[in-house]
């Protein structure tokens, strides 16, 4: 069975490049030759940085697919040129993984996971397989260790509907519904915050080496309802007809009372004019 391992400990990235034959001096302390900012820098890639290199990796393809398609949330896999959108509903989250593949990859796949520890094992993924850059297939599975299996092999699509596959130059999109919650101890609930993983691999579905990620924070997938909160009571327990006959007696009365008090002012007013 094939493995998508994404956090496993024996697997470091290889520098390509070359040692160069190059000698230094014995390190030895520095006297005078040292210096330091005059105030502290971050470091990290500016969040406007990630929005410009998404929008730019996904626009065009997004566009054609879905029409400018609007969304709740999304992350930026930088090291995998990959970019995972969501819009949620109630019942299902809508997603879509835009991919810029590498320039060998004619038949392979890749995919996004969900969990809510920082790992891949008891996570689930969605694999998007791609092949000969036409024809495709979606599936589900849920991570038993680091091993992926099917929910269910007679609907290896389990919990999933409105799956596509769309292609523009080196983009390749994979839209597809995701059930919130589905009867199953081992479906991880869309509805909740959730680490998202990433990877892909060329050719046939299978141990994707170092091409992984994962998002380093959490993100809410929770949906919030724009439906009128419940109300502690029933308006109908209140509003019977014997209330609504009280009510309505007491309005007559209110009205009544406000007519002869009227009455009374413009009764005054004429006793006032003829000086009584």
């Amino acid at each position: 069975m094939a493995c998508l391992c994404f956090n496993c400990s024996n697997l470091t990235e290889q520098n390509s490049k070359t040692d160069k034959d190059i000698s230094f001096r014995r390190l030895q302390y520095h006297r005078e030759n040292r210096g330091h900012t005059a105030r502290a820098v971050s470091l990290k890639l500016p969040q406007e940085d990630l929005t410009t290199t998404a929008t730019t990796t996904t626009a065009s393809t997004l566009k054609k697919t879905d029409g400018g398609f609007s969304s709740d949330g999304w992350h930026y896999f930088p090291s995998l040129n990959m970019v995972v959108y969501w819009l949620l509903d109630e019942k299902k989250t809508k997603f879509i993984v835009e991919f810029d593949k590498p320039s060998d990859f004619v038949s392979g796949w890749f995919a996004v996971g969900f969990n809510t520890q920082s790992k891949m094992s008891g996570g689930n993924g969605v694999v998007c397989v791609v092949n000969n850059n036409s024809d495709y297939s979606v599936h589900s599975y849920h991570f038993d260790g680091y091993t992926p299996k099917y929910f269910s092999e007679s609907d290896k699509s389990w919990g999933l509907s409105d799956a596509s596959v769309v292609h523009e130059g080196s983009l390749v999109g994979c839209t597809f519904y995701r059930e919130n919650v589905m009867n199953s101890s081992k479906y991880v609930s869309t509805d909740q915050e959730l680490y998202l993983l990433a990877s892909y691999g060329i050719g046939s579905f299978g141990f994707h080496g170092l091409n992984k990620a994962l998002s380093e924070k959490m993100y809410s997938l929770v949906h919030q309802s724009t439906d009128m909160p419940e109300l502690p009571f029933d308006w109908s327990d209140l509003l019977n007809v014997e209330t609504l006959e009280r009510l309505r007696t007491a309005i007559n009365q209110f009205v009544d009372q406000i007519i002869n008090y009227v009455k009374l002012l413009n009764l005054n007013n004429a006793l006032d004019f003829f000086n009584f």
